[in-house]
């Protein structure tokens, strides 16, 4: 079978393609995730289109429409179908959603796909705007919108493991919430497959000094909900339902971790101001 299964965190997601070679350019974006392991939710991927140029919005989710188990998205872009029972759906993608840069709206169908499965699994995680760091054997979670530093974070963390740049995964596990990495924005490659425990969640903002400051709980499930990856499945719409679910799993995220504002400049300074409060085991980084 032309299959590239994708592992985020606990669940699988398996991608059937027209062609064995196309699921290896999956497999090799993807390389971080990519599992043996059987698939959760299983997705007939067809790719179609034409040369004429279209235009790609920035939301596969607000543009989502609903019709049955039928959807579409991105004014015909996306079409596809999927059912929550059987596990099972069709994506039919422009191509053009599946080349360089745009690749990262595709990715998109594949948060919904994560969700759709640990929905089926009854896996307790959320996908988080964030970059990930494993330092010492402990996982922090730098978040931010977009222009905040995420990227700039991992590229300064080099001297620890970098899991992601853009979207990692927490798991609120019965010891404690753990950090994993994610196969997503498989255009950074400077990032490695892991987990930890979660020590921080370090809220990004640009400053003259590096500090590391308390936050209040509001202002945290706040901040965070925001962050949050939308806990919609392919077969769920947008809707305030939704909206409520980010800012229950925001709260959980916070009450589970310790929530910090994070001043920074641009060089690794920063791991010092983080090392006053949260030192690693040790004292050896």
């Amino acid at each position: 079978m032309n299959e590239c299964r994708i592992a985020v965190g606990g669940v699988v997601i398996g991608l059937e393609c027209s062609s064995e070679e196309y699921a290896a350019s999956l497999r090799e974006y993807f390389a971080t995730g990519a599992t043996d392991e059987a698939p959760d939710v299983r997705l007939k991927l067809d790719v179609f289109g034409d040369d004429i140029p279209v235009v790609v919005p920035d939301s596969l989710v607000a543009t989502k429409r609903l019709n049955g188990d039928d959807f579409t998205a991105a004014g015909g872009l996306v079409a596809g179908r999927y059912d929550p029972t059987a596990r099972r759906g069709e994506l039919r993608v422009h191509w053009v959603l599946t080349k360089a840069q745009m690749t990262r709206v595709f990715e998109q169908l594949l948060y919904q796909a994560f969700y759709s499965a640990r929905a089926a699994r009854g896996y307790e995680a959320v996908l988080m705007h964030a970059a990930g760091v494993i330092r010492g054997g402990d996982g922090f979670l730098f978040v931010g919108a977009s222009g905040t530093g995420k990227s700039t974070v991992a590229d300064l963390s080099q001297a620890h493991t970098v899991v992601n740049d853009e979207v990692c995964l927490v798991e609120f596990g019965a010891g404690g919430p753990v950090l994993h990495s994610t196969p997503f924005n498989g255009l950074y490659r400077r990032k490695h497959a892991g987990c930890a425990p979660l020590r921080a969640v370090l809220l990004l903002a640009h400053g003259p000094a590096h500090r590391l400051e308390p936050i209040g709980a509001a202002a945290a499930v706040a901040a965070l909900t925001g962050q949050v990856v939308a806990p919609l499945g392919l077969e769920d719409a947008l809707s305030p339902r939704i909206s409520v679910r980010m800012l229950d799993l925001a709260g959980r995220l916070a009450a589970a971790a310790p929530v910090r504002r994070l001043t920074f400049t641009l060089d690794p300074g920063f791991w010092r101001a983080i090392d006053d409060e949260f030192p690693v085991a040790g004292g050896h980084p």
